[in-house]
């Protein structure tokens, strides 16, 4: 296993990319992106029943549908993907995920 991928092996563990000298330079990056993943879990507000439900609905919907949402965990970002314009949506990603300068 080469050493990128090996430090890929897990985010948040000791020897994971978050915490990596070879990569060092996303360490700020992964550290927010740890934290943030931490406070959505959390805050989560979907439940394993509520995810089994929609699963079985998608599994046995027999009208093509092809997209399913679980909760309203996701609401703030699918309403702005459908809401704002690409640019728009490229500047609330960013603002979102990356760090602040």
């Amino acid at each position: 296993m080469s050493s990128l991928a090996a430090a890929y092996r897990s985010p948040t563990s000791p020897n994971g990319w978050a915490g990596s000298n070879s990569l060092s330079d996303y360490n700020v990056f992964a550290t927010r992106m740890n934290a943030l993943f931490a406070a959505l879990q959390a805050n989560r507000k979907t439940s394993a029943d509520d995810v089994a439900e929609v699963i079985y609905d998608a599994a046995t919907d027999a009208t093509g549908r092809l997209r399913y949402f679980v909760g309203e965990d996701v609401g703030n970002l699918i309403r702005a993907k459908r809401e704002m314009s690409d640019e728009d949506l490229v500047a609330f990603m960013k603002a979102w995920l990356l760090p602040k300068s």
